[in-house]
């Protein structure tokens, strides 16, 4: 059996990669991880081998890396929450104020918001606004014109009395 020689001339690498501490190293390179016999004063003892410190910091690093990831992923879950409820928030916003007589409004909520329309991954609620904004849109819309063809465009005697009326103001005289 060899005698353990002083440490090696090669480059030292680190702990974690040899599997052995610095003081623990021998001429020889430890290939297995069995029992070493080692003769004391009574006679021969069998000893264990040493704990590979590389196995058991490498469990430690995957653990905490999927600890990280964890966390990393619950984080971004939690800000696409955030922006998918303030994009709710904008949708509905825009849709309440273009049942107001806005037509146009209701049509940008519709081109603004178009990639959740389309998408399979778009939330079912702002789906449901852009939905409700084209059918009120439409209905405004031809509302509007027909307003606008009764009123502005159509001038006959049957109208003359209604003819003082503004598109603007569509209930009293102006003062």
């Amino acid at each position: 059996m060899e005698e353990p020689g002083p440490p090696s001339a090669q480059t030292t690498r680190s702990v974690f990669h040899e599997g052995v501490t610095p003081w623990m190293r021998s001429a020889r390179v430890q290939a297995q991880n069995d029992a070493q016999r080692a003769s004391g004063g009574d006679g021969i003892h069998q000893l264990p081998a040493p704990i590979l410190v590389k196995d058991a910091y490498k469990e430690d690093l995957q653990h905490t890396e999927h600890a990280r990831k964890l966390e990393l992923e619950q984080e971004e879950a939690r800000i696409v929450d955030q922006i998918e409820e303030q994009r709710f928030k904008h949708c509905r916003m825009y849709f309440i104020v273009g049942c107001f007589g806005l037509p146009l409004l209701l049509f940008v909520n519709v081109i603004h918001f178009c990639e959740d329309f389309n998408a399979e991954s778009g939330s079912f609620r702002i789906r449901t606004y852009l939905w409700l904004s084209v059918i009120v849109g439409l209905l405004q819309s031809f509302l509007w014109i027909l307003w606008f063809t009764a009123f502005r465009i159509v001038d006959s005697i049957t109208f003359d009395l209604l003819s003082i009326y503004n598109s603007t103001v569509p209930f009293g005289y102006l003062v």
